[in-house]
């Protein structure tokens, strides 16, 4: 009977073990559960640190060609045109003859101006030899020789009235518009010609804000031609535009030397490469970590286990870094990957 109450202790003892085990068990699996799942709810994200670097900012954009002169040369005369010795496309010395208006009026009008004067002359000639006589009055004498310098002023002004007729060109370039032929009319005021000087070509180009502010006069452009990719050509800026453009673009003029074979003309497209000065020491991250842009542009700092939404101002980039002007400190960790499902304080785990 003994033996038999025994062994059902033994028995129960076992089964209460059993259960203690089992029940240990369970909540050791429960607290790992827990666990995996606080786990399973971080975000898993990657990281990089805050860094230092020399930046340069590199970019390239399209531009048109353009005469650095280009002069609408006007009549300053009126009358009909009898001679047009040139033709569009020929190459213009500075004050080459463009055209002939009919001067004959003009020169009968100017040979009696001249006449005029030259009779006044002689009458002041000899009004002065009768004063030294006293044979005529000092006022007398005055008044003649007002009548010379009167007389002077409006054959000068004849002079210019016959010279006018023959319009010439006021600088040196190619004729590239003629308004006159043989028969027509012209009169003050009428464009008659345009000129324009292609040994010096101007790319013009528009900027970003963001570009413009990197971009010195004087500083040095390649450019690199549609039509001859294979032969660069060297330029500098020569304008940087103050004012936005309506699309809030900055226009910039790169002056170069044409290569005179005529393969480059007024018109053509090519590409700018800027190349800016570089910034050393400066502060950046990976391109991928900034979320915004502008005013909202925002990173999310790693620091104990959440993502601390951050404000920054960024500046130039360069590749796939971008400098950030304030906001962060050296050695600090950003999110650069996994930042689409994160919040402030989000918690996150790292890779």
């Amino acid at each position: 009977m003994m033996k038999k109450i025994v062994g059902m202790l033994v028995l129960v003892g076992i089964v209460a073990l059993v259960v203690l085990r089992l029940a240990g068990n369970l909540q050791k699996n429960q607290q790992q559960l827990a666990l995996a799942s606080r786990e399973i709810e971080k975000i898993p994200v990657r990281v990089l640190a805050v860094t230092t670097d020399t930046l340069r900012m590199s970019f390239e954009v399209l531009g048109v060609f353009e005469p650095v002169k280009r002069l609408e040369m006007v009549s300053e005369t009126e009358g009909q045109v009898t001679a047009v010795p040139v033709s569009e496309g020929d190459r213009l010395r500075k004050g080459q003859q463009i055209a002939q208006v009919d001067d004959k009026l003009a020169a009968i009008l100017l040979k009696t101006r001249q006449t005029t004067l030259k009779k006044l002359c002689l009458d002041l000639e000899r009004f002065r030899k009768l004063a030294e006589k006293e044979g005529v009055t000092q006022k007398q004498v005055e008044d003649i020789t007002m009548q010379v310098e009167a007389a002077e002023a409006e054959l000068e002004m004849y002079q210019k009235q016959f010279r006018d007729k023959t319009l010439r060109s006021p600088v040196a370039g190619t004729l590239e518009v003629c308004h006159l032929e043989v028969g027509s009319y012209v009169s003050p005021g009428m464009n008659i010609a345009t000129i324009v000087d292609i040994s010096k070509l101007k790319a013009v180009v528009s900027l970003t804000a963001r570009q413009v502010v990197t971009v010195t006069t004087g500083q040095s452009v390649r450019i690199i031609p549609e039509q001859t990719p294979d032969q660069p050509l060297h330029g500098k800026v020569s304008r940087i535009a103050n004012l936005a453009n309506p699309d809030k673009s900055y226009t910039v003029e790169i002056t170069f030397r044409s290569p005179g074979s005529g393969l480059i003309k007024p018109g053509m497209y090519g590409r700018a490469l800027f190349d800016t000065r570089p910034v050393v020491n400066a502060t950046v991250i990976p391109r991928a970590a900034v979320v915004g842009g502008g005013q909202a542009a925002h990173v999310y700092v790693a620091k104990e286990g959440k993502a601390l939404k951050t404000m920054i101002n960024t500046g130039m980039i360069s590749g796939d870094y971008i400098q950030v002007l304030s906001g962060l400190n050296l050695g600090e960790q950003v999110v650069v990957n996994g930042q689409s499902g994160l919040q402030h304080e989000s918690a996150i785990r790292i890779l």
